[in-house]
């Protein structure tokens, strides 16, 4: 008989992560953001920080940001490619005379070329058109021996406080972001709470963000308890704060969009969260979850476009292997973490699922410009609660190839 569901998910105690929730606020009155506003993070902030480091220090930051080439010439060919605007636009919407948007410097098919630490860039899905005083909102994961702190206070937010004054033309585009924003705040997770490291554009000197912290209280054991990894209202800077109970999750079609054609953006669903119910009243089988919905696009590296249920759940294990022990720990490793009994019962669950493949697939091509392979939805026939406990957790990490970009997150319906 399989044991019943644990109270904390063994992997948690091996994940090492600090999770920052970044505010900028617009500061000038035209603002365009580029398609996946991740590719400019990556590279204009790794750029920043290559140049602020000494020269030893500094080699790692410089390879990863000559991976992107020639950004100047990349960007004047995505500037070529008309927008239409209004409620008609669409496919065939673009029309003769029709403006391209300014755009920040990326290429089309974005490299391998992720920070030499352990981070995660992620953008709240949203819309591309910002005016003066509006919030720009994404989230920075920093993982495993690089959730320090110290590391966020001595490279990455003196990168982001140069990138928000800048007038250096090699950011400083027409109506681009760089140079237009003020650091508004910046919050560390704290379980379901977030913590001000930054209110108002001011500094706390006294606030240490732990590594263990994001974990604390977190609902791990009950499938569906929070739908994704991805924290999405702002506090107020007042003071701790708890997330709101109506969580901001992108809808596939809306984290699908970022052509930019509407002003509007990416439609969004307020999906509100359920109290969550004693261990005597979980959910039985009717309602055990069915539907994986991808927030960012993702790329499995699988045959098949909708991967399989122990396709998803081995890309979680691979994505686990910079937690595990060891200098280079393997997928055996990981599953070494976990006691034989929860192992047998995972992997009955996951034959159980292996004998209904995937019942319908939703999936389309990511977005031009996009990092990733795929977006959408594709459903189950269900998914049992002790494996939805650990795609809850997935989702938080991110799973697949180019995590850096923010891609390989969903949420569970």
């Amino acid at each position: 008989m399989s044991p019943g569901l644990p109270t904390t998910l063994p992997f948690v105690s091996h994940i090492h992560l600090i999770r920052y929730l970044v505010v900028w606020r617009v500061n000038a009155s035209l603002v365009h953001l580029p398609r996946c506003l991740s590719l400019p993070l990556s590279h204009t902030l790794g750029s920043l920080i290559a140049e602020r480091l000494p020269t030893q220090d500094a080699r790692p930051w410089r390879k990863a940001m000559a991976a992107w080439g020639d950004q100047d010439k990349a960007a004047e060919e995505l500037a070529k490619e008309p927008i239409a605007t209004g409620k008609k636009a669409g496919k065939g919407a673009a029309r003769k005379g029709a403006k391209a948007m300014p755009v920040e410097p990326f290429v089309k098919a974005p490299p391998n070329a992720d920070w030499p630490i352990q981070a995660v860039l992620f953008p709240l899905p949203a819309k591309r058109t910002y005016g003066q005083g509006e919030p720009i909102v994404w989230e920075l994961k920093l993982l495993g021996d690089d959730a320090d702190h110290g590391l966020f206070l001595e490279l990455i937010l003196p990168a982001m406080e140069q990138a928000a004054t800048t007038t250096d033309p090699r950011w400083r585009r027409p109506n681009g972001l760089w140079g237009r924003f003020d650091i508004q705040a910046v919050y560390a997770a704290r379980g379901l709470h977030w913590e001000p490291v930054v209110s108002d554009g001011r500094l706390d000197l006294g606030y240490r963000a732990l590594p263990a912290q994001w974990a604390e209280g977190w609902p791990f054991d009950l499938p569906g308890a929070r739908g994704t990894g991805a924290p999405i209202t702002a506090p107020s800077s007042a003071g701790p704060e708890e997330t709101s109970d109506k969580t901001l999750l992108a809808s596939s079609e809306a984290a699908g969009t970022g052509d930019g054609s509407s002003t509007a953006g990416a439609a969004t669903d307020l999906i509100e969260r359920k109290p969550r119910p004693p261990a005597s009243q979980r959910p039985g089988p009717a309602a055990w979850l069915q539907r994986v919905t991808w927030i960012t696009p993702f790329d499995l590296a699988t045959a098949q476009r909708a991967p399989s249920m122990r396709e998803l759940f081995e890309a979680f294990i691979a994505r686990m292997t910079p937690f595990a022990p060891g200098k280079r720990p393997t997928a055996d490793q990981v599953w070494a973490l976990l006691d034989p009994a929860e192992r047998r019962a995972l992997e009955e669950d996951l034959e159980k699922v292996a004998a209904a493949p995937v019942k319908r697939s939703l999936l389309t091509a990511a977005p031009k410009g996009w990092p990733g392979r795929w977006i959408g939805a594709h459903a189950f026939d269900a998914i049992t609660p002790r494996l939805a406990s650990y795609l809850e957790l997935a989702a938080i990490v991110h799973v697949g190839r180019q995590t850096h970009f923010g891609c390989g997150t969903f949420k569970l319906s």
